[in-house]
């Protein structure tokens, strides 16, 4: 199967078969996710700075997300727990279709997977491997598992 993207308003987007997902990348990685028969969202972020995490975790996130960011220690601290909880909001939104505001408030903290309760139902959230430094999460409308066949590719160098 080809899949052709294109940017459009901020964001490059599937053209092939009609689709609307938006395709998420940070600096030179992107992801992609397809479902045949469900709505699906997937989000990768790059790891922020720990004072930047507590900070918009303590600001944004509900109350028991905001501490557990905040208490994080060792491997990944918070700005690793931020990042695993970011993308999964932000999965979950993009599979239920809605807006960054509507992400923020649904809790996505326990272990993966993680069923997310937005307003247009539930959605089972992922975390999926992702490089070293990065977090992603992929979200499918409904609580029925799923598998996930992931390939990681970076642009190719501009000449």
């Amino acid at each position: 199967m080809a899949l052709r993207a294109r940017r459009q308003a901020g964001a490059h987007r599937p053209v092939d078969g009609g689709a609307r997902q938006p395709v998420p990348h940070c600096g030179d990685l992107a992801m992609v996710a397809l479902s045949t028969t469900r709505p699906v969202g997937v989000d990768v972020q790059q790891l922020v700075a720990d004072t930047d995490a507590r900070r918009v975790a303590g600001r944004f996130f509900p109350s028991a997300e905001a501490r557990f960011v905040a208490e994080g220690r060792g491997r990944g601290g918070p700005a690793g727990r931020y990042t695993v909880l970011w993308t999964r909001k932000e999965a979950s939104v993009k599979a239920a279709g809605g807006g960054l505001a509507r992400a923020l408030a649904p809790p996505v903290h326990g272990p993966s997977p993680v069923v997310v309760h937005q307003p247009t139902g539930r959605y089972l959230v992922s975390d999926v491997p992702a490089p070293s430094g990065f977090r992603a999460a992929v979200a499918l409308q409904g609580t029925a598992p799923y598998r996930v066949t992931r390939r990681w590719w970076r642009r190719a160098a501009r000449h």
